[in-house]
């Protein structure tokens, strides 16, 4: 059939289809663009367009930090193992940061959702008692990181909760050079911390006399003494 034969109405059934097709097609196209992008936040290799102040505030953590003994060694953060967790609205954060953190040499044990409210912080950083120096040494890499004892944590082992104010960790070399003696200092206005060994000790450093028995001596009297010549049976 020759072009001038066509009748007008098949023409316009043609112009109809061709509309269409490019409809479908750029709503196809800006499909698939989405998808990457929300692919790449979630990956957190671009930011949440969503995480803002005013979309969300957080609350600020209770509580003081644990004191450390003044001068105390940094850790090697080969030996601390930290569980990660994101407070925020910004999707892939907790990966993104135990990336950087384990790049750094850190022991990443998990990532996850924060099941509490949003922290404001930078971050919350839970350590138990023999975790302080750990605790110490990786708030240096958090700026605005707040440090708070968890007595159920043992050993090395963190929790760092990602809050609402955390911007990017410091360089090691930035850190290195703001503490070159690798020394760690206690938080002004911390809680001074007594572990149980302590607690188990008196004022000269030896094993502290249960209670019980202080009572006890406390309790008893004069012993009686025997008459040689009416002694008792």
């Amino acid at each position: 059939m020759k072009e001038k034969n066509i009748s007008p109405r098949i023409t316009y059934r043609r112009r109809i289809q061709q509309r269409q097709t490019m409809i479908f097609g750029t709503i196809v196209a800006v499909m698939s663009v989405l998808f990457i992008v929300c692919g790449l936040i979630f990956a957190g290799i671009l930011p949440s367009p969503i995480n803002r102040a005013f979309s969300q505030r957080g609350t600020y953590t209770a509580g003081v930090a644990p004191c450390i003994k003044d001068g105390t060694p940094e850790v090697d953060l080969k030996n601390i193992s930290v569980t990660i967790y994101n407070s925020t609205a910004q999707a892939g954060l907790a990966r993104q940061v135990s990336n950087n953190l384990n790049q750094m040499g850190v022991n990443i044990t998990n990532i996850a959702n924060w099941g509490g409210d949003s922290i404001r912080e930078a971050a919350l950083i839970q350590t138990g008692i023999e975790g302080i120096p750990a605790a110490y040494t990786l708030a240096q890499y958090i700026p605005g990181s707040v440090i708070r004892l968890d007595k159920n944590t043992a050993g090395q082992n963190l929790s760092v909760v990602l809050g609402v104010d955390y911007t990017q960790l410091a360089d090691p070399t930035e850190v290195a050079h703001a503490n070159p003696e690798g020394k760690l200092h206690p938080i002004e206005g911390c809680e001074v911390v007594t572990t149980k060994q302590e607690q188990t000790k008196d004022n000269k450093g030896n094993p502290a006399q249960p209670q019980d028995d202080q009572n006890n001596e406390q309790n008893k009297g004069p012993v009686p003494s025997q008459d040689p010549k009416n002694p008792k049976d």
